[in-house]
């Protein structure tokens, strides 16, 4: 049986943090940000050194679609769940 420790103890806390590879305060190594960081930078500049503010445009609103359809689902999913309910009253 594991020893998950009381809600506040710090104890799963720690066992996080050494899985993860976090720091004392919960950071990551500040290579791994720095990574991220340009990572993440060199995309939008890439996109608008090829086609401007259109292509970037173009792009979110492709990486965008995905989501709506999650959305879609959600409303249908709340409204069965509304349906249910006031039958149930």
């Amino acid at each position: 049986m594991h020893d998950y420790g009381s809600v506040g103890s710090a104890k799963p806390r720690r066992n996080a943090q050494r899985r993860t590879g976090l720091g004392p305060r919960g950071d990551p190594a500040p290579v791994h940000r720095g990574f991220w960081a340009v990572a993440l930078a060199l995309l939008p500049i890439a996109l608008m050194g090829i086609g401007g503010l259109r292509s970037l445009q173009t792009a979110s609103l492709l990486a965008s679609l995905p989501l709506l359809g999650v959305g879609l689902l959600l409303a249908l999913s709340l409204l069965r769940a509304l349906r249910q309910d006031a039958v149930g009253r």
